[in-house]
């Protein structure tokens, strides 16, 4: 910086004895300033060379350099031990500046020259190289002067605080960006000083996350500030030089966000529709934000109760319409790639109708008689409610929150009667299922029906039967029933009777065991009929030769037992004849009808036969003779002879 003109004129009148001049020696070493503070820029001694004569000098303050400074609000001038004049001047830009000494001020001795400049504000003054030289002006009477140079140190003014930077790495040691969100797991802070005039002296800094604190910690070169807080943190630093300038604290800022976000399935419908419904994804991420582009779903028809965790089995965007029984899962990422899941949410939509199943015991019967009518019914969304009623207005049976329900009907009119079952499942969806029942009269004449209810349960009813009638029902209707023919003889004079006959899995908790080893049980019920209006039955069964070869059964110890009075009983049966598949049984039945067993006995294994080693075979003898007849001839002539020798002892005796 360059001072204009001539900043101040002293005159000094200077009474010197003996030859004119003197000597200076230079005395300040170099110095460091902040603003606001007086600075002491040139300092040095003059010594007259003569103490005759009178003179006026001058000293002359140049800046040789190209150093510049702004602000100098004065500069002071101390000669000896004299009050310092201030010279002020807002615009000192340029040098040199004079000063001139007069008849103010006697130098009689070794005297100190002080120039003091004043600095304030931002004032940056560096690298200023101060150059004095003293002249003698003018001579008196005898005196004559020298000119001497007086050169100055470098004098460095310092009034700019240093400036601090900060750098940041990742825990991959890749370069972090301040202010943007990672989802590294930490971060590494590095601060470095920098300062061009007196040089950095401390570091400070802090941390928080509110961008508030004050620096305190001192730093070290080189050291790694890790930040590892989830969310919003701050590091705060700042340095002093060594002239005292503090720098204004800067701030820099820390996202981290290692926290997956938070996923849930939208538009699962609370209760159960007949309609779609439409999956989307819901996300809330309180770090670096959700990714809308991200969003993901996986759609499973079967139950799960948690979904996957690798994003890649997410392929369908978001939404989805949904049109059946489904479970749903949603993924989402957040702005820095954090992935988040949810819980598998069911959507309730069962848009088939329900199934339905009717079942009458038999689809003909004689006025007076009753059936038995079940109806039963599956669907995804469940059974909301079930009845069955007949077109005669009967109602026969209802039921809710259930997916079956039965009763009796019993017709009071002849003719074809429509049976209907009415099933709505819990989505609202209703289906019908209709089956016709023949009604018929009463006459004189024995008719004998039979009909099929399932594939293991047949039906049979006859209007009327005498004392002494034979009635046979064919139950092959029913072609999975072990029990193929019914036939009974009547003593007592009868109507509108029936009977069912059943494949039952087992027989009543508290029965005893059958024995043997069973292949089948079989309930027969009676309606309209006791057992003691029966005189004779016979049944006629079917065991499959599969299961008589799997378990060792021997055919001829196959029986049928009936269950009465919590008993086994064990039926005369008879083998009848055998297909392919089938071996035919018949068992008499001398007390009725109930639950009947068919059982069979393992094979019993024949005693193992005592084998004889071979006799070793004479020499020369041909191997392989059958000596069976040789031995038989032996025995015969053995017996002739003992009959001869009967016959002739005998005749002896008479003689």
């Amino acid at each position: 910086m360059k001072i204009n003109g001539l900043i101040c004129l002293l005159a000094i009148a200077l009474v010197i004895v003996g030859l004119a001049g003197f000597s200076a020696n230079w005395n300040l070493a170099p110095t460091y300033a902040k603003a606001g503070e007086t600075v002491t820029m040139l300092k040095f001694n003059v010594t007259p060379n003569s103490t005759t004569g009178t003179a006026l000098y001058n000293i002359t303050i140049d800046n040789p350099g190209t150093a510049k400074y702004r602000n100098v609000t004065a500069v002071t001038v101390a000669i000896g031990d004299t009050s310092p004049v201030t010279y002020s001047n807002s615009t000192f830009d340029n040098f040199p500046i004079i000063i001139i000494f007069g008849s103010s001020y006697v130098i009689s001795g070794d005297t100190n020259i002080t120039i003091n400049f004043t600095v304030n504000g931002s004032l940056q003054v560096e690298g200023l190289t101060m150059q004095a030289n003293v002249t003698a002006l003018g001579t008196e009477e005898n005196v004559t002067y020298d000119t001497l140079p007086i050169n100055s140190s470098i004098t460095t003014i310092d009034a700019a605080p240093p400036t601090t930077s900060a750098t940041a790495v990742k825990s991959d040691g890749s370069s972090y960006t301040f202010n943007t969100w990672t989802n590294s797991n930490y971060v590494n802070v590095t601060l470095s000083c920098s300062d061009g005039g007196s040089g950095c002296s401390v570091t400070q800094y802090c941390t928080d996350t509110a961008n508030t604190c004050t620096p305190s910690t001192t730093y070290t070169a080189g050291q790694k500030i890790q930040i590892t807080t989830e969310g919003i943190s701050y590091i705060r630093y700042r340095s002093n030089d060594t002239a005292g300038n503090l720098e204004t604290i800067n701030s820099q800022t820390i996202k981290i966000d290692t926290t997956p976000p938070t996923v849930s399935v939208t538009g699962a419908p609370s209760n159960w529709q007949n309609t779609s419904a439409t999956a989307g994804v819901s996300c809330s991420d309180s770090g670096a934000g959700c990714n809308a582009s991200t969003y993901r779903l996986y759609i499973s028809t079967s139950q799960i109760t948690s979904c996957p965790n690798d994003y890649s089995n997410y392929t369908l965007t978001s939404p989805q319409t949904i049109s059946q029984h489904s479970w749903v899962c949603a993924a989402a990422k957040d702005n820095v790639s954090n992935i988040g899941f949810s819980s598998p949410v069911e959507f309730k939509v069962d848009q088939a109708l329900p199934t339905v199943s009717l079942s009458l015991s038999a689809d003909r019967i004689y006025i007076g008689n009753s059936i038995t009518v079940n109806c039963s019914a599956s669907s995804t969304a469940g059974i909301q409610s079930i009845s069955v009623s007949s077109d005669d207005g009967t109602s026969i049976c209802s039921a809710s929150s259930t997916d079956s329900c039965a009763g009796t009907y019993k017709p009071t009119t002849i003719g074809a009667k429509t049976i209907t079952c009415s099933v709505t499942n819990n989505a609202g969806s209703s289906k019908t299922e209709t089956a016709t029942l023949t009604v018929y009269s009463v006459s004189s004449r024995s008719n004998s029906f039979v009909s099929s209810i399932s594939s293991i349960q047949a039906s049979a009813s006859t209007n009327r039967v005498s004392a002494g009638q034979s009635v046979s029902y064919n139950l092959s209707v029913a072609p999975n029933l072990p029990l193929i023919t019914i036939s009974v003889t009547f003593a007592n004079a009868l109507s509108g009777i029936s009977l069912t006959a059943s494949k039952i899995a087992a027989p009543p908790a508290d029965a005893p065991a059958v024995p043997g080893i069973p292949s089948a049980y079989v309930k027969v019920e009676k309606n309209g009929f006791k057992d003691s209006d029966l005189s004779s039955t016979t049944l006629d069964f079917k065991v499959e030769k599969a299961w008589i070869d799997e378990n060792g059964i021997d055919p001829e110890k196959v029986s049928v037992y009936r269950l009465e009075n919590n008993t086994w009983t064990m039926l005369t049966t008879t083998k009848s004849t055998e297909d392919d598949k089938y071996i035919y049984y018949s068992a008499v039945s001398p007390s009725g009808l109930s639950i009947f067993a068919i059982s069979g006995e393992k094979k019993t294994a024949a005693p193992p036969s005592e084998e004889k080693p071979p006799a070793a075979a004479e020499e020369g003898a041909k191997p392989g003779v059958d000596y069976t007849w040789i031995a038989i001839a032996v025995i015969v002539l053995i017996i002739a002879g003992g009959v001869y020798y009967y016959f002739t002892s005998k005749k002896s005796a008479k003689k």
